[in-house]
């Protein structure tokens, strides 16, 4: 699968202010747009060290590359550029090594002896080397224009992990983000990669599945995936992996819905998110790993782990599609209404089952009419027997299975296709 992922590039440089008559704009304007246009990079300029700052830390924003020029301005008041990068490295430092955001600069000549303090923060903070072979990229040299070819150079080769599977990566980023850093989750996704490429890869990534859902589970409570679930998660015996697996495949007694519609997810779906879920509680207790045919275990059953998190990972990319889609307060396409007012929708395509009941008309005629398994979402309790129908074989009382005519000119759904069971 092609990874249409965007790089998402954070650049902060006080020659980024629009000005048509600078050559310094219009040269660094044009790397950004050869940048975006050609390597499908997202790039987000700043020209205040305040600004930068802010929006590094949003967290609602997710930065693959910081791109920094040590010489600018914190704020619009400044009167001329000077060096603010301990300031601005400063306040992000924590972000940078909990999220391994890769450090770029792209800045003027400066004082390279060992007390540069610029020089010193270029060591300090890890920046990435260019082709010259110094923790910087220069203005005046030629060099520089090679920046975001050497940023996606540096990318790609990282991102080769999630290459095919880039909806895992963003389930990965996101664990990533709102958890502050690496954890057990993300560690469980990446030792799952890794298996993937090499079955023989030992690491224990199926302990780590129940991590992962308790993480992807704080983002379902703020999406309303858990508002008409029996326990929620406001509840004392509310369980994130549990009602996970256990909403996923809830269904009402009265009428055989699910609680949750196709528009949340398909039952096929649902039944790989069962076995993630169900398996994850499992583990968490006693998975037996180390009984039984251990070369079955490695290859087949972790085999079923990673091939039901793929499906997980793509359900929940389009699940948050939807969600902001929808709008995050309106939970209404989530849900099967059928299920919550106790009513069969009224479908064209769709199988039934009731019994045969026969009646006889003001004329002396036998009438053929069922009474659905469950209240089907029409206006008549009983659904009349097309008169097309064959009712040789029909006896009262009979279990039938049928499905349901377009309504006539007056309202009416007729049993159509009826057979016996």
């Amino acid at each position: 699968m092609k990874d249409n992922r965007k790089y998402r590039i954070l650049w902060l440089d006080d020659e980024l202010k629009v000005d048509v008559n600078s050559s310094n704009y219009c040269r660094l304007n044009k790397m950004r747009e050869k940048a975006e246009d050609d390597m499908g990079m997202y790039i987000q300029t700043c020209i205040t060290g305040n600004d930068f700052v802010s929006l590094a830390k949003d967290p609602d924003q997710d930065w693959d590359v910081f791109v920094i020029d040590a010489i600018g301005k914190m704020s619009d008041t400044d009167e001329c550029p000077k060096d603010i990068f301990g300031k601005v490295l400063g306040k992000i430092d924590e972000l940078v090594n909990n999220q391994g955001i890769l450090l770029y600069c792209l800045t003027e000549e400066f004082d390279k002896s060992e007390k540069s303090s610029i020089q010193k923060l270029l060591s300090v903070f890890n920046f990435s080397f260019s082709p010259t072979g110094e923790q910087y990229y220069d203005y005046n040299n030629p060099n520089s224009d090679s920046l975001f070819c050497d940023i996606k150079s540096k990318l790609d080769e990282y991102g080769k992990l999630f290459r095919d599977f880039p909806e895992i990566e963003e389930v990965y980023r996101e664990i990533k983000r709102i958890n502050g850093g690496h954890n057990e989750a993300t560690a469980a996704i990446t030792d799952m990669i890794k298996w993937y490429e090499d079955n023989s890869y030992s690491g224990d990534f199926e302990h780590g599945i129940r991590e992962i859902i308790n993480q992807i589970c704080k983002r379902l409570i703020n999406y309303g995936f858990y508002d008409k679930s029996d326990i929620k998660p406001n509840e004392a015996n509310f369980s994130s992996v549990t009602g996970f697996y256990q909403t996923m495949m809830k269904r009402n007694q009265n009428n055989d819905e699910y609680l949750l519609s196709a528009n949340c997810r398909l039952n096929w779906e649902a039944t790989a998110m069962l076995f993630l879920g169900t398996m994850a509680d499992v583990t968490h207790h006693a998975l037996q790993k180390e009984r039984g045919d251990c070369q079955d275990y490695q290859l087949y059953y972790k085999g079923m782990i990673f091939n039901a998190f793929v499906l997980f990972s793509k359900w929940y990319s389009r699940f948050k599609n939807n969600c902001e889609l929808n709008g995050l307060k309106n939970t209404n396409w989530m849900f099967n209404q059928y299920y919550i007012n106790g009513l069969w929708p009224c479908e064209i395509n769709r199988e039934y089952q009731g019994k045969l009941k026969q009646t006889i008309d003001s004329y002396g005629n036998i009438k053929w009419k069922i009474r659905p398994k469950y209240t089907i979402d029409t206006q008549n309790s009983h659904i009349i027997v097309h008169r097309n129908v064959s009712t040789k074989s029909f006896s009262d009382g009979r279990e039938v299975k049928f499905f349901l005519g377009t309504k006539d000119r007056n309202g009416i759904c007729y049993a159509i296709s009826v057979s016996l069971i």
